[in-house]
């Protein structure tokens, strides 16, 4: 299958040319209008591991699309697709489970290209239009025994049918993976590369059949998938940057780093002859009853690592997860805690309406820290670090920029001065919990748009870029509120997260694989508290 050579939409353009350098630079995910066929740029400084385990056969990826492609093309000629017809059933498969992702979508902008022209479905700074995705998809009709796409053009329809195919590989990632695509013919050669890249990691061909039995091979890779990192002990993490790249890496890679484990176990007064990572899970449990007990509360506990997490590692900490683990009741609650401009926080949330699924949030109470200094660190930021963001134009946006920098100034009187939040006046205070409140509104939105689907938050994602783009103009508004740039999110306990934060745009402070250990030993102290206070089992 050759590569479509069509215009690329202008919203593309600026799309790309936003992205910072960091994730291609580290991972070889394009950042810039390259051919969509590169995988590994053989310039760029890419872990041979990451090459290793990521990198599809070029040959079986060229065979596989023109298969995919014959199947797409076959099914947008009717204006209708059977479900007895060949393909038919795993199509109405992958285009049901289409609905369901395109329908919680939450990339700050979503848009793909067709013949040309850009399909919008969230703008954000690229353009005031949205939701054309959906409503495409919505014009389309299914029932048990068809599918009915009359209303579409035969190119559209041959969207669909890509677009259906991607989803059948079954995770709600996908959509984010094929984000920015700039022609159909850019689907195709996403799945297929996915599909070899699964193949070369198992050693052996897998979607070796055609039609619907090749069909059947992709709706299974799911099962194909947790089969390789089995037995290649392996483990997959995502790579986010308005686009998504999912990649696999040695177990060893992302293990709970001991060091970092050694800094909360010593803040949190465990004996220094305890390893944490070798003592057994009710030993485990016994030792952070203990801990509990000593400090009072697990308020103060994950208070005591959090400000540890903020002072060695990066800008702000959240954790926060459901306190029950079972499907969604009016008034169920979540549990949480944040460390956010160098003050601690107790973040209360709760469900409001479990159909439709409203999570609705609750009090945000300071937990009372004693004073200590950060040590002087690369990510270290100042208010000159958001001086550039300050364009003239947008009254409201300036307002908050300089409302960020004012709390930047008192995260310097905490962290390098070392003023409690206690000691801080009652306009500092009143500053960081207005800011506090801003990040506690963000903290919920990935659980509440992934209700009932399997949750991207089961994967570690590796995040860039989320506020301002590589020239300085903000690309996410509530981000940039919140002090948001790069980041690590790690799934937790209930169907909850753990995040790490920087906001620092420069690209030694974004974080990266190499952080991923570290994160992962904090999260594991924090999953030990919750599960001694008895909030998670």
């Amino acid at each position: 299958m050759e590569t479509q050579n069509v215009r690329v939409p202008d919203e593309l353009v600026n799309a790309f040319n936003g992205m910072t350098q960091s994730v291609s630079l580290l991972y070889g995910v394009p950042n810039l209008l390259e051919a969509p066929d590169s995988v590994f740029d053989i310039g760029r400084p890419v872990p041979d591991a990451v090459r290793r385990y990521n990198t599809p056969n070029q040959a079986r990826v060229a065979e596989l699309a023109d298969t995919l492609n014959g199947i797409c093309e076959l099914a947008a000629q009717s204006a209708q697709v059977s479900v007895q017809a060949d393909c038919g059933e795993f199509l109405i498969q992958g285009f049901v489970l289409l609905r369901k992702f395109a329908k919680t979508i939450n990339a700050t902008d979503f848009i793909i290209g067709l013949d040309g022209e850009a399909i919008v479905e969230r703008g954000a700074v690229r353009s005031d239009r949205k939701g054309e995705l959906n409503a495409l998809l919505d014009r389309v009709r299914v029932g048990e025994a068809a599918l009915d796409w009359s209303a579409l053009t035969q190119r559209q329809r041959y969207l669909a049918a890509a677009l259906s195919l991607c989803a059948l590989k079954g995770s709600d990632k996908v959509m984010e993976e094929i984000n920015r695509s700039r022609d159909t013919s850019e689907l195709i050669l996403y799945l297929a590369q996915r599909l070899s890249v699964l193949e070369e990691n198992i050693g052996e061909l897998q979607f070796t059949a055609s039609g619907s039995q090749l069909l059947a091979q992709i709706a299974n890779f799911p099962v194909l998938q947790e089969r390789m990192e089995s037995l290649r002990r392996l483990k997959h993490i995502h790579v986010v940057q308005g686009t998504c790249k999912e990649l696999f890496v040695p177990e060893e890679y992302i293990a709970p780093d001991p060091i970092a484990v050694r800094l909360a176990a010593d803040v949190l007064g465990i004996n220094p002859a305890t390893n944490l990572l070798a003592v057994d899970e009710n030993t485990k449990r016994t030792i952070f009853r203990d801990v509990l007990a000593r400090f009072g509360s697990l308020d103060v506990a994950i208070a005591t690592v959090l400000k540890l997490v903020t002072n060695e590692f990066c800008d702000d900490a959240t954790v926060l997860s459901r306190t029950v683990n079972r499907p969604w009741q009016d008034g169920d609650t979540m549990q949480g805690f944040a460390c956010i401009l160098g003050a601690t926080w107790r973040v209360e949330s709760f469900c409001q309406s479990a159909s439709p699924l409203k999570i609705k949030n609750g009090d945000l109470i300071p937990i009372p820290m004693p004073s200590n200094k950060a040590a002087p660190a690369i990510w270290q930021r100042t208010p000159e670090d958001i001086e550039d963001g300050l364009q003239d134009g947008d009254a409201r946006r300036l307002a908050v920029l300089r409302e960020r920098q004012a709390c930047i100034r008192v995260e310097q009187k905490i962290k390098q001065d070392g003023i409690a939040f206690a000691d801080l006046s009652a306009e500092d205070q009143a500053l960081i919990e207005t800011a506090a409140k801003r990040y506690q509104s963000r903290l919920w939105v990935y659980n509440q748009n992934s209700a009932g689907i399997k949750s991207p938050l089961n994967q570690i994602s590796l995040i860039f870029n989320t506020a301002w783009d590589a020239d300085g103009k903000i690309n996410n508004q509530p981000h940039a509120i919140s002090g948001i740039q790069s980041g690590i999110r790690i799934p937790f306990a209930n169907v909850g997260n753990v995040r790490f934060w920087n906001e620092s745009r420069r690209s030694e402070a974004h974080m990266g694989l190499k952080d991923v250990s570290t994160a992962n030993a904090y999260t594991m102290i924090f999953h030990c508290l919750f599960q001694a206070a008895g909030i998670i089992v």
